[in-house]
């Protein structure tokens, strides 16, 4: 069976299912058919021992596979939050940039007298 999702939620590039071992055997390109072939057929201790450690090693890849998946995730939520906060900050930014405007072209002498009341009075320095 080709490209078979597996409880995990992954996908494996084929699945074979045999009678012995009685679970179905996962196929990756990385490891492929021609090496699963090797292991099986292979007699001297030392082709077994090879096998295992390429075995070994394909375990090794898959969790380092799956360590960079979840570090690209997590590096993805803070380049979102980032994106987020410095969005935020133009908001804040554009909004003091228009009062700051806003003032810059205050006329204080044409106030209605109705706003006069309004206006908080200043008091000098002491000194």
């Amino acid at each position: 069976m080709l490209q078979h999702t597996l409880l995990n939620g992954k996908q494996d590039d084929c699945l074979i299912h045999r009678p012995n071992p009685p679970e179905p055997i996962v196929i990756e390109s990385i490891f492929p058919l021609e090496a699963y072939e090797m292991l099986r057929n292979a007699s001297p201790q030392g082709e077994l021992n090879e096998a295992g450690a390429i075995r070994k090693e394909l375990g090794l890849l898959h969790k380092d596979v799956d360590r960079h998946g979840t570090r690209v995730e997590n590096l993805d939520r803070q380049f979102t939050q980032a994106a987020k906060d410095v969005s935020e900050i133009r908001i804040s930014a554009d909004k003091a940039g228009r009062r700051a405007r806003r003032l810059d072209s205050f006329d204080f002498e044409e106030l209605a007298p109705d706003e006069r009341e309004k206006v908080v009075p200043l008091t000098k320095p002491e000194g």
